[in-house]
């Protein structure tokens, strides 16, 4: 059974957005070395769009490497923590970085440890998750000196960035001029929407990829056009939520002596959801 799970939780789909998403932060990352200023992406979506498994796949191509002198760690992923201080930010991704003192010293003595960390382990790109967070909501402010902080360390250590969170973290952009500009054109991850034809399509390609990778599992056609509807519906078409509806199922799935036959018995509470807006 733990096999099994195991291999419900990995499944992973490429679709033509997370493939447009993997390349655009490539090529950030290639950039580094070539240009005197590294490209730098906002990645903005609603929750559940795919964000973080998208910066968590790139960081998986470049993987941390042991060497004699030290660890290598080509791409710098860490999540903004809330309400963000300088000293709590500098302390996340010193963490991230292995320093066993991540907790010691100033302000200013973390932050210059940071940037030594940041050349010596070689750091390329640095992927910053919920960025939303620089957004004080109770407050409807920025945290601007955090925000320049994090402009003086990207650009002391000539690191590409990407920034993912919700579509208010772009306000940290728009009211910080020296950090906007080291940005490009916003990369936006959104919903699959059932009432267009090509992303309808697109959707149920998707379920169809995530059943081929499942075939032990005992299930309806997770393509077909009704149960998609369906699953469409309870998630709506959110990546996160379709697999988290997927995923609640394999259990029972795995362990069923003959495949549900209902689409409520694979989305249970849509089971009067009638299929909209379609065209075969």
């Amino acid at each position: 059974m733990t096999e099994s799970m195991d291999r419900c939780e990995r499944v992973l789909v490429k679709y033509p957005l997370f493939k447009t998403a993997i390349a655009r932060i490539q090529a950030c990352f290639d950039s580094h070395d070539a240009t005197a200023e590294p490209d730098c992406c906002p990645l903005v979506g609603e929750s559940g769009s795919g964000k973080t498994t998208i910066i968590s796949y790139f960081a998986s191509l470049h993987p941390r490497v042991d060497h004699k002198w030290g660890i290598e760690v080509p791409v710098l992923v860490a999540k903004v923590p809330a309400r963000p201080t300088v000293k709590s930010f500098a302390e996340t991704l010193l963490y991230q970085l292995g320093d066993p003192l991540w907790f010691r010293g100033n302000t200013v003595s973390k932050s210059i440890r940071l940037r030594e960390l940041i050349k010596r382990c070689r750091v390329r790109l640095l992927a910053l998750d919920e960025f939303q967070h620089f957004v004080d909501v109770r407050r409807a402010s920025i945290v601007n000196d955090v925000a320049d902080w994090l402009k003086e360390q990207v650009e002391e250590a000539r690191l590409a960035i990407v920034v993912a969170g919700l579509q208010r973290c772009l306000e940290v952009l728009r009211q910080n001029e020296q950090l906007r500009r080291r940005f490009g054109s916003t990369l936006r991850v959104s919903a699959f929407r059932w009432d267009v034809k090509e992303e309808r399509t697109a959707y149920r390609a998707f379920l169809r990829a995530v059943q081929e990778q499942l075939p032990g599992y005992e299930m309806p056609n997770l393509a077909d056009i009704d149960l998609a509807f369906r699953i469409h519906y309870a998630s709506y078409g959110l990546i996160g939520y379709t697999m988290k509806i997927i995923r609640g199922r394999c259990p029972d799935s795995l362990f069923s002596s003959t495949p549900a036959n209902h689409p409520a018995d694979v989305v249970p509470g849509v089971r009067g959801a009638r299929v909209v807006g379609t065209s075969r």
